[in-house]
């Protein structure tokens, strides 16, 4: 009995990883929403500088389709398809402040 005590300690010893977390690159997540309600603050906050190149095409691209669409049913498509990615980039900044506190593997 004493043989698997020892050897659970001995496994858990060796198979630990060593993890740190750099509290000067957490991010708080209050800011970082009150950001993102200017489309791509809240990601340029949180470094994801692709992100924000993407949202922003995506809001412009979706306003300029609002712009051009003649049926009101399109249009009606587009206003939604620019309030869905707006609200998601909201989402994305506030749950990705929130991720910058999680452990990473220590570079050796």
């Amino acid at each position: 009995m004493i043989y698997k005590i020892y050897l659970v300690i001995f496994l858990n010893i060796i198979l630990t990883q060593e993890t740190f977390i750099d509290s000067t690159q957490i991010k708080n997540p209050s800011i970082s929403w009150k950001l993102s309600l200017i489309p791509g603050l809240g990601q340029l906050y949180n470094n994801n500088y692709y992100k924000t190149f993407v949202i922003n095409s995506l809001i412009s691209a979706s306003y300029l389709e609002l712009k051009n669409k003649d049926s009101i049913n399109k249009r009606n498509t587009m206003a939604w398809w620019l309030f869905g990615i707006y609200i998601l980039s909201i989402l994305d900044a506030y749950v990705d402040s929130h991720l910058t506190s999680f452990p990473i593997k220590k570079e050796k």
